[in-house]
């Protein structure tokens, strides 16, 4: 499971079960806000209604315009702390579709800047065993667990890294 999965996470994406007419709704006042956000070149603004264009996008199963809502986002010179939602949202998005080595490059960014976020070193650790590092997935998950150790996903994740690290193994010793 990814972050947004979490529904205790700051950075999830997950705004409940919303009705499609209301994200409809929601993406009007969104967009409208956007044009007058524009012509104020207010970037604080500019920053949260991409933030929340892509959250909206993403809900209504458009992940390519959500990307590039964050992209946009991101490219809004805001405080680090304040991009790190869209980082790990976008790198989420990247992870789900294949895009490994960039959701891996978004998580490491949110990493240096949050520093101690257990669900994105969670999210690293997913991105890094589905590119097949399972030494990195392994430290992702130790240090996800070290920092909170009360999520069970982590500790299954971190058992079958360990036990695909330990068959890895036996095949190169056998094969000598």
């Amino acid at each position: 499971r990814l972050v947004s999965d979490w529904s205790s996470d700051v950075c999830s994406s997950d705004l409940g079960s919303v009705d499609p007419e209301a994200l409809g709704r929601s993406r009007k006042l969104l967009k409208q806000g956007l044009r007058q956000a524009e012509q104020e070149n207010n970037v604080e603004l500019l920053y949260e209604l991409h933030y929340h264009l892509a959250i909206v996008d993403a809900q209504r199963g458009n992940p390519d315009l959500a990307q590039s809502h964050y992209r946009v986002a991101l490219k809004q010179p805001v405080l680090p702390m304040v991009r790190l939602g869209a980082e790990v949202n976008l790198g989420n998005l990247y992870q789900q579709a294949g895009r490994l080595d960039e959701a891996v490059s978004l998580y490491q960014l949110a990493i240096q800047t949050s520093g101690d976020l257990p669900q994105v070193h969670y999210n690293l650790g997913l991105a890094l065993r589905a590119k097949g590092d399972l030494n990195g997935a392994i430290a992702a998950y130790e240090k996800a667990a070290t920092l909170d150790p009360s999520r069970a996903e982590v500790y299954q994740n971190l058992g079958a890294a360990l036990r695909s690290e330990e068959r890895r193994v036996g095949k190169e010793c056998r094969s000598r």
